[in-house]
């Protein structure tokens, strides 16, 4: 057998109908005919309410698409109990049904053009073969595959954060609160800065909130990053505020061990972003509602517009003097928060309301805001892709995350496309 037809592919041949029906055989022996594919099981790999008929008898049930493998029985579970057929590349070890009973095994076999085009999607250079073959679209349909990748992501982290809600019992404001620390920090700290919003919970920041300082103090002796090897008399005064405050407010410090600090760029620093949520946390009206107004990227800038306190001018991290510079939310980092904070929680709350214009404000702001500059996004770039703003950029990423690096190309809108058009 050709080693690149796994059972993805083979079920999107399947699925699509990617075959010529002569060629169908059933490996005991008789004939076959397909009336209907049925509909896809992710879970399984089953496809219920088939329709077949095998040596003239019409049969209705469930059809198992792919190989058997070592541990199948276990993994399906009764699905082969209600199998009629097993679908396969070439004659295999056939799936048996918790009786013994093997199914009925049928080949298709998958033509050249499509295993050369799917080895093509595979192969090392599928990435570049594939972002040559977005930039030669035809924007409508360029316009539906960013939409659909797009979708996919902002339903995913729009239910990432609904977990989130549940655990703050179902509170907007806390749910934001959580959310504005996951969006602070980077990738390689977003899972540090979540367990810091709840071992410093909005309850305490909200009662301390008069005092930019004792928000500081709480933030960062919660981190666990704040310098308790320093003499630096304003980190002195951080640490006896923040001794004080855990006595209040039963707050347990987290472990820095827990923070990933190696080769992060000063700017974005954990220590630098807290004091700048500090800063926002005091110096604005902490109200849901401002972050629902947002409709442009100039909004989004407006409500981040906070900068940290005085000493943080001439120090990116505690005791340790630096250059004079006002440490503000720059526009870039606002418009990340407009990405992945402002844009998710305003789809995310339009769902649960069933406010279908703030569904539809959520994908115009990322329509507005720029696209992001890291490595994925110039990767597209190089290959000759126009990537307009954030609306694009975020399709690309979720392309890139969810089925490039995951070798999902025949579950992918582009990758689908191609091979079907490879049959054609």
């Amino acid at each position: 057998m050709n080693s690149v037809i796994d059972n993805r592919l083979l079920r999107l041949v399947w699925n699509e109908r990617l075959y010529r029906p002569e060629e169908l055989y059933v490996v005991a022996g008789g004939e076959v005919k397909v009336i209907s594919p049925g509909v896809v099981d992710e879970a399984t790999g089953c496809f219920s309410g088939a329709e077949i008929v095998l040596d003239g008898m019409l049969c209705r049930g469930d059809v198992w698409v792919g190989k058997s493998g070592e541990g199948q029985a276990a993994r399906i579970g009764g699905v082969c109990d209600r199998a009629i057929l097993q679908i396969v590349a070439e004659p295999d070890e056939p799936v048996c049904r918790s009786g013994g009973d093997p199914l009925p095994q049928v080949v298709i076999p998958v033509g050249k053009s499509v295993a050369d085009i799917y080895r093509k999607l595979l192969s090392p250079s599928g990435h570049d073969f594939c972002g040559q073959q977005i930039a030669r679209l035809e924007r409508f349909k360029r316009l539906t595959l960013f939409t659909r990748w797009q979708i996919e992501r902002i339903y995913r982290k729009s239910r990432e954060l609904m977990e989130i809600h549940k655990q703050v019992e179902e509170n907007w404001t806390e749910t934001l609160y959580v959310m504005l620390f996951r969006a602070m920090g980077d990738n390689r700290n977003k899972e540090a800065f979540t367990r810091l919003a709840f071992t410093v919970p909005y309850s305490a920041v909200s009662h301390e909130k008069g005092s930019l300082f004792s928000v500081e103090a709480m933030l960062l002796g919660g981190s666990g990053l704040l310098d308790t090897r320093s003499e630096d008399d304003y980190v002195l005064n951080l640490r006896r505020e923040f001794d004080y405050l855990r006595r209040k407010y039963g707050i347990v410090p987290m472990r820095p061990i827990l923070w990933k600090l190696g080769g992060t760029q000063p700017h974005n620093a954990p220590v630098l972003r807290i004091v700048q949520m500090a800063a926002f946390l005091t110096a604005k009206e902490f109200v849901f509602d401002n972050l629902l107004a947002c409709r442009t990227p100039q909004d989004v800038q407006r409500l981040f517009s906070t900068e940290a306190s005085a000493y943080w001018t001439t120090h990116f991290t505690p005791s340790r003097r630096s250059s004079f510079a006002p440490k503000r939310i720059g526009v870039e980092k606002a418009n990340l928060l407009g990405i992945n904070l402002v844009s998710v929680l305003q789809f995310s709350y339009a769902n649960a309301q069933g406010d279908d214009r703030l569904r539809d404000a959520a994908i115009a702001l990322l329509e507005q805001i720029p696209c992001e500059t890291n490595r994925v996004i110039a990767d597209w770039k190089r290959c000759g892709v126009e990537i307009e703003n954030a609306f694009d950029s975020q399709a690309l990423l979720e392309l890139t995350r969810m089925y490039c690096e995951q070798r999902r190309c025949a579950e992918c809108g582009l990758g689908k496309y191609l091979i079907k058009q490879s049959f054609a």
